[in-house]
């Protein structure tokens, strides 16, 4: 750190110090734009117009080299996602002297979108080694997500396009290390709901056996949040991984059964007189007398009443790998959402699918009065909700020639 010190103040801006985390700094001095311009106009005066041109081009690509060898960066952290969406942002990622020469060879009405791809393409080929430009990171990870593509990253990066396939990997596991299992951004004034469901992964296995089946978990954010933290550029293991982002598994083991001392009270024998059988003609006359039907977004206008509370978000959360109906499997779930919502003062709302959700309110049902699982709310899935409505009627009303209708 002293002799740093000491060569900042002695060569001042004639010098650029690199410092990677994990490598060795890199010390190289700076040409200076007065020493580029005396150098061009030292040349012969007798060249030819083709070689005056070639001189006058050699030397604004080394003043434009310059600027970005002076372009102060770190790969110690990756930039942000508000810094990779903004387009005053990357523009002014550029420096000067490449923002300028790029402006005067694109003829389009408005091209800082394509100025910035391509100047931070020229940026991140000129310095390989010490930029991460915003762009680049963004397009490869975009890329691998959407289309999961070692290949495609990869032709990419041979282009001049976007991030390697390494850099890629590297900000995922960077990301997931940092995720663990917070969720992201402020929630304190947001509603949280948490979901759980089995999800199936049909590896390539020779046999075709050993298909991951598990329990996956997702929350809800309303309206949505987003992280704004920075990510630093670290190296994890798998292990290490899966070490952060792990949901402690507890066997379950039921200590009663109180499921079976629920009982339904007995329905009313409704006798009233049916009046139902003019209602088909009725409906033909004050039909064409209604107003016209809204379509979906009508009908989102005219049952909601307040402020829109903006759109929602979803933050994905470990995986259990157990079978998602057995019993520790649930429990497990349920005790993980409970010390969620503990942790971050929420209500803790979870919802399930019909088969399990019935084996979640049984494993409530069956806890202790002190336990943090009575505080719960079990939510049934809404399309559960309708066929388990669906569901009552065809049985009640079986023995009615309706299922024959």
């Amino acid at each position: 750190m002293y002799l740093k010190k000491r060569l900042k103040q002695h060569f001042g801006d004639e010098i650029i110090i690199t410092d990677i985390p994990g490598r060795k700094s890199v010390v190289t001095l700076r040409e200076t734009v007065t020493c580029i311009l005396q150098d061009y106009y030292q040349r012969p005066s007798n060249l030819n117009p083709d070689d005056e041109k070639r001189a006058l081009i050699r030397a604004a690509a080394k003043l434009i080299k310059s600027d970005i060898r002076s372009v102060d960066t770190t790969k110690s952290i990756y930039p942000t996602p508000a810094n990779i969406a903004s387009v005053d942002n990357n523009l002014s990622y550029l420096p000067e002297s490449l923002l300028l020469f790029l402006s005067n060879i694109f003829s389009e009405k408005d091209p800082s979108v394509k100025i910035a791809s391509i100047g931070q393409a020229v940026m991140q080929a000129s310095r390989p080694r010490a930029l991460i430009t915003p762009l680049q990171l963004g397009l490869g990870v975009q890329v691998h997500h959407n289309f999961a593509s070692r290949f495609l990253v990869s032709t990419l990066n041979s282009l001049g396009f976007c991030s390697s396939y390494y850099e890629v990997q590297k900000f995922e596991s960077s990301a997931a290390a940092v995720q663990g299992v917070d969720l992201p951004g402020d929630i304190s004034n947001s509603f949280v709901q948490f979901v759980a469901d089995n999800v199936d992964h049909n590896t390539r296995t020779i046999d075709g056996l050993n298909t991951f089946h598990g329990m996956g978990i997702i929350a809800g954010i309303t309206p949505g949040t987003k992280r704004t933290q920075p990510i630093p550029r670290i190296a994890f293991s798998t292990d290490e991984i899966k070490a952060l982002a792990k949901i402690e598994i507890k066997y379950y083991k039921p200590q009663s059964d109180r499921m079976a001392e629920l009982s339904y009270a007995e329905l009313k024998n409704l006798n009233t007189l049916d009046k139902t059988f003019r209602l088909d003609l009725l409906s033909v006359i004050i039909w064409p007398l209604k107003y016209p039907i809204p379509m979906w977004s009508g009908f989102m206008q005219m049952v909601q009443t307040g402020d829109y509370p903006e759109k929602s978000s979803v933050s994905f959360l470990p995986m259990i790998d157990l079978n998602a109906s057995d019993m520790t499997c649930i429990y497990s779930t349920l005790n993980f959402v409970a010390n969620q919502a503990k942790r971050y003062d929420i209500t803790a709302i979870l919802t399930f699918d019909q088969p399990l959700y019935w084996k979640a309110l049984s494993i409530v049902e069956n806890e202790n009065p002190g336990s943090t699982l009575k505080s719960m709310v079990l939510r049934l899935g809404p399309f559960h909700t309708e066929m388990s409505f669906l569901g009552s009627i065809g049985n009640l009303m079986s023995n009615t020639g309706l299922k024959e209708n």
